[in-house]
């Protein structure tokens, strides 16, 4: 009962502090007026809404669309009053009474009382003024000790009284939030205006720890710099020696989802320095920034990368769609558009060696995921897994010639997240698989044997020879029959991060006892084709 109370009196506040804030922009609707004449105060909400009125907003009950909520039964009927105040009318064996005891005799009599609740007995002369819930809502009372007469002095109306105290000429009451006094000379009751002035110490300057802050962490080419987003700034954090530098020092500014360039030239992130979340393009070495609209813009942003020669960007919003950003001109193309939107799934587009191709999973109709490769030369997509398994984390190998994905076929009703029937599969597992790009290449995994060569060896690059990159490329034409599985355990495979060449990490969950419970510690492992 103590912590229901406190929960009445702390809405009680809230509102009395809205209603001080936002003035006549807040509609209070009583819903014993709600109920008492639904028309009329339906009207008023609709209007206060700003929105035009529609008879189906008062006939709800005669909907032929399908309820299957446990309130069905309800909106299939009109708004009724019988529930009117019913929880205030409590007259059961626990209402309270009030006594008057005689202290010579110790005998007491009671407040003259029906059934109702009586509380915060005052005395003030030879009187007992009190609160009293005979009429529904509370009111104040005056109980004449002499005589035995019962007055109502304040008739409760509207909100309830929830407390009251006497002082030298006058009863301090509660009331929603607000103080009023009854004046025991005049018999009037009037509102207290108070107005607190806070000292707000949370928006005064102070030096904050940003470890607790950091939302996002994107290494510089070298290693020898981390640039990092907290608290809305963007800084460049030193791996050893040297200081955090700010990128933009204005206030007020909301900096997140960094990434810093492969060239080393640029750390871009979203910022609403504008009024709304563009991309932001921030040169370290000159601290010049210029800003860059994004596609529909309005919205909400995420950088997902670089491309490897530093021209484009992919980035998703918080519509589902996978766009990239041209740099120089800042011309956004759209990619593709997931289906649902859910906080399990991922897009996760990765660029290929040559930045001519992204690798990305989307969602299908059967909410399991599928791999996709877009190719920038065409503008198109194509989808190169089969649909029949939970398809994430698509990486490219350094080494140019294979596409990395884990993919889950027990995954069944664990891909409804909002569904309690994913709490039936919190185990699901997964296979890695790896992806032969080019036609000419052969399966990694075919046994081998060491042979005397029959032609001449290749002579060796001369000293100081800069490296032949890796011939890239993508053969579409039967590239699912180029898919193989590599000999991994099964396991709640997370994410994929490409190694040197030949080589990639799986990172992996811990076991769970159910779909909502913590997860074992995680693992590390390393493939590596040689």
């Amino acid at each position: 009962m103590a912590d229901i109370a406190a929960y009445f009196r702390g809405q009680d506040r809230l509102h009395a502090h809205w209603s001080a804030v936002l003035g006549d922009d807040l509609l209070t609707v009583p819903y014993e007026s709600l109920v008492d004449d639904p028309e009329t105060w339906m009207r008023r909400i609709i209007a206060h809404a700003g929105l035009e009125w529609e008879d189906g907003v008062r006939d709800f009950h005669k909907t032929e669309r399908a309820v299957t909520t446990a309130s069905f039964a309800q909106v299939r009927k009109p708004m009724y009053a019988s529930s009117k105040e019913a929880w205030k009318r409590y007259r059961g064996g626990q209402a309270t009474p009030i006594w008057i005891a005689q202290m010579s005799d110790s005998k007491v009599k009671p407040v003259p009382r029906a059934d109702e609740n009586l509380s915060n007995p005052m005395w003030v002369n030879n009187a007992v003024f009190y609160l009293s819930d005979k009429n529904g809502i509370p009111g104040l009372f005056r109980y004449g000790v002499n005589d035995g007469s019962v007055t109502e002095c304040v008739k409760g109306e509207g909100f309830d009284m929830k407390s009251a105290n006497a002082g030298p000429g006058a009863i301090v009451v509660e009331k929603l939030g607000s103080i009023w006094l009854y004046d025991l000379n005049k018999k009037t009751f009037t509102n207290v205006p108070i107005d607190v002035k806070g000292d707000f110490p949370e928006v005064r300057p102070a030096f904050k720890d940003l470890r607790p802050y950091m939302e996002d962490l994107s290494i510089s080419p070298s290693g020898q710099r981390i640039a990092v987003a907290a608290r809305g700034f963007v800084m460049t954090v030193p791996a050893s020696k040297g200081d955090a530098h700010i990128l933009g020092e204005e206030q007020g500014v909301h900096r997140r989802s960094v990434a810093w360039s492969p060239d080393g030239k640029t750390v871009a992130f979203i910022t609403d320095a504008e009024g709304k979340q563009q991309l932001s393009l921030f040169d370290p070495n000159t601290n010049k920034e210029r800003h860059v609209e994004l596609g529909e813009s309005p919205s909400q942003y995420t950088l997902e990368g670089w491309s490897p020669d530093s021209k484009m960007i992919a980035y998703t919003d918080v519509r589902n769609i996978l766009w990239i950003v041209d740099v120089a001109s800042g011309k956004n193309t759209r990619i593709d558009q997931a289906i649902y939107t859910d906080p399990q799934l991922a897009m996760a587009p990765k660029w290929s060696p040559d930045s001519k191709w992204i690798a990305y999973g989307r969602d299908l109709k059967s909410h399991l995921q599928s791999i996709f490769l877009y190719s920038l030369e065409s503008g198109k997509s194509t989808e190169i897994t089969d649909g029949l398994a939970n398809a994430k984390s698509p990486i490219f190998d350094r080494d140019g010639k294979h596409l990395y994905f884990f993919a889950s076929t027990n995954t069944g009703q664990g891909t409804s997240w909002l569904d309690l029937s994913s709490f039936n599969a919190p185990l699901s597992t997964s296979n890695v698989y790896a992806v032969v790009l080019r036609k000419d290449l052969p399966n990694p995994l075919q046994p081998q044997s060491d042979e005397e060569p029959t032609a001449p060896a290749t002579p060796p690059q001369r000293p100081g020879t800069p490296p032949t990159p890796p011939k890239f490329g993508i053969d579409l034409d039967g590239i699912e029959s180029r898919i193989i599985t590599l000999p991994m355990a099964s396991a709640s495979y997370v994410g994929l991060e490409p190694g040197p060449a030949g080589t990639f990490f799986a990172i992996a969950q811990g076991p769970r006892a159910t779909a909502v419970s913590p997860s074992g510690p995680s693992t590390v492992s390393k493939f590596s084709l040689a």
